[in-house]
């Protein structure tokens, strides 16, 4: 999917209020020299208030060590004998992840000597005593790197000689302008190369070859990714972590958890499948727990057991989302505006991330719940969306399982029901004073020209002839000369018929042809129009399409319909030329296989 990785969504905070601002650079009259930039509010030139005291003063490679040192504590590692330990101390975790660290740039200046590249050599981060280096403790900007970029052709420095310790955007959002991203992590490679030999799960360097905001203010603020929901949508349920306690609080039906939801499950959620989707894993375990071999094997084929055990996140495809789908295809929630509306309201009020969960179970459980009471509210019957009765030996055992886990069993009347919305969400300013339309000239360096993801080689397509024009016939006067394809006009960009299930074009309409032509053009350099990927026609596929890109499905399915310049269509549809581009390769296969 390496088409949807467009460009971040920026950098947010969420105040006391639940109100949501976008970070930028901090004002040119705050401490910016003395302090990581990612610590002061760009709103105030301060401090964030809501930073942990562990935190100020210190810069991003320090808190790092200091993330890693805990995970370290939490998990272990294995030593020279492939022994599972942790270490005796928070002191002695500490020493040790900042020898990690330094293995890690011992590596990756091998790397660079050996391909003759001095220059971009980096100091090991900290020294005998466990001291931060220098080079280390500033804000001088340069333009990120795609962590594919192998170490030896990484640059680490400006033509000056100066470390890159942070990153801006490579080029300027539309509408949040010019903004700090993320603090550099060059030895991104190494670093998780070292971890994986000493047995190391760590969160630094795991996704991307950065130390993201989140880890550096400790939750207080968040960059979201470009496949991740827009922070402004409606849909958007991640937030800055920091005030998730203040969330839970005013969360109407509280807390819930994935166990305590198997007990309203409807019968779908129970049904083995029978196409895989099956853990061994989950299957041994039941059996160890006392259940004969055919019914872990239906259990553990069930559903369920990915909002359990598996990966409940959106845009999986998994068994357990494909229920969820149906299930909101019943109701009507993605359909309806208003059955959304309601829909959103009590999925606001159940509290998120409740016990820890990981892969996107909690949220699925959260959505689950949310459905239910919806559901309720339009006094749609249980039976209208489970389509199968299921096993009663599955339903029953995965209900044990459940209790004997913590599941508390939900009584759907005690809840009650909420008609309005969380105080805590949808809430954004509309102060944008402080954002910047470009690098700011008192800060050190800048960001450089775009750096656009890496595509996958495509092969060469050879282009077939487009349809003849009629040249014996006479040209408009407002027509451009034969053979010159003059720019579009802002509505000169032209939506397709479809006959069938195949893209037509008339071909007595020289306007048509024109953009059909200069369709082709563009996707051939975009890298290839036969990437089957999502179907136009597909309701669900424009609707998760939508949401990689920010944009609603309707509006997505037009774009990957209309033909013409593409500059000019995305100007229609407000948005930027490399989404256009993203969802014309993403449903190329669909339109032109």
């Amino acid at each position: 999917m390496s088409d949807i990785i467009l460009k971040g969504k920026g950098v947010w905070y969420r105040d006391e209020s639940g109100v949501m601002h976008p970070m930028s650079f901090p004002p040119r009259d705050s401490e910016h020299e003395k302090h990581t930039h990612f610590h002061i509010n760009s709103l105030t030139g301060k401090h964030f208030k809501e930073l942990h005291p562990d935190l100020i003063g210190k810069w991003p490679m320090e808190i790092a060590a200091g993330i890693l040192a805990r995970e370290l504590m939490e998990r272990g590692y294995k030593d020279e004998s492939g022994a599972r330990r942790k270490p005796a101390s928070k002191s002695s975790a500490l020493r040790l992840a900042k020898t990690m660290f330094n293995m890690a740039t011992d590596d990756f200046n091998r790397t660079k000597r050996d391909s003759g590249d001095d220059f971009h050599v980096i100091p090991k981060p900290f020294n005998e005593e466990g001291v931060l280096h220098s080079e280390y403790k500033n804000n001088h900007y340069g333009a990120h790197q795609h962590k594919r970029v192998p170490t030896s052709e990484r640059m680490t420095r400006t033509e000056d000689g100066k470390l890159v310790n942070n990153y801006a955007r490579n080029e300027k959002h539309p509408t949040l302008g010019q903004h700090l991203e993320s603090s550099a992590l060059h030895i991104a490679k190494e670093f998780q190369d070292v971890a994986k030999k000493m047995g190391v799960e760590t969160s630094i360097g795991a996704k991307q070859n950065v130390i993201e905001p989140q880890q550096i203010t400790g939750g207080v603020t968040r960059r979201y990714t470009s496949n991740e929901k827009d922070p402004t949508s409606k849909d958007n349920t991640t937030y800055p972590r920091h005030y998730k306690d203040k969330h839970a609080e005013l969360a109407g039906y509280g807390q819930i958890s994935p166990m305590d939801v198997v007990s309203v499950l409807p019968g779908d959620f129970f049904n083995p499948s029978t196409k895989g989707n099956m853990s061994k894993k989950i299957m041994n375990q039941l059996m160890e727990m006392g259940y004969d071999q055919p019914t872990a094997r239906s259990m553990a084929r069930a559903p369920v057991n990915q909002l359990l055990y598996g990966r409940g996140k959106e845009g999986s495809e998994t068994g357990l989302r494909l229920v969820m789908r149906n299930m909101a295809a019943t109701i009507g929630i993605n359909d309806n505006n208003d059955v959304n509306a309601i829909y959103r309201n009590h999925r606001d009020h159940f509290a998120p991330l409740i016990r820890g969960g990981d892969r996107g179970r909690n949220q699925a459980a959260i959505e689950i719940m949310a459905m239910l009471k919806t559901a309720e509210d339009l006094g749609i019957e249980p039976s209208q969306y489970t389509r199968q009765t299921p096993p009663a030996s599955v339903v029953q055992g995965w209900r044990d399982v459940a209790a004997a886990n913590g599941g508390k069993k939900i009584d759907m009347a005690a809840l009650g029901s909420i008609d309005e919305a969380h105080s805590m969400r949808g809430k954004f300013t509309d102060n944008h004073e402080h954002l910047h339309d470009s690098f700011p000239d008192y800060l050190s360096g800048g960001s450089v020209a775009e750096s656009r993801p890496i595509q996958p080689i495509m092969p060469e397509e050879e282009l077939s002839p487009p349809t003849p024009i009629d040249t014996t016939q006479t040209p408009l006067a407002q027509e451009p000369p034969s053979g010159v394809i003059q720019p579009f006009q802002q509505t000169q960009f032209t939506m397709p018929s479809f006959g069938g299930d195949r893209l037509q074009m008339s071909n007595d309409d020289p306007m048509g042809v024109i953009a059909t032509i200069m369709e082709r053009v563009q996707m051939h350099d975009a890298g290839g129009s036969l990437i089957t990927k999502y179907d136009p026609m597909n309701n669900y596929d424009m609707q998760k399409l939508g949401q990689n890109v920010g944009m609603s499905s309707i509006d997505v399915r037009a774009i990957a319909m209309s033909l013409g310049d593409w500059e000019v269509i995305a100007k229609s549809f407000n948005t930027t030329h490399d989404v256009v581009r993203a969802i014309k390769r993403s449903c190329g296969g669909a339109l032109n296989g």
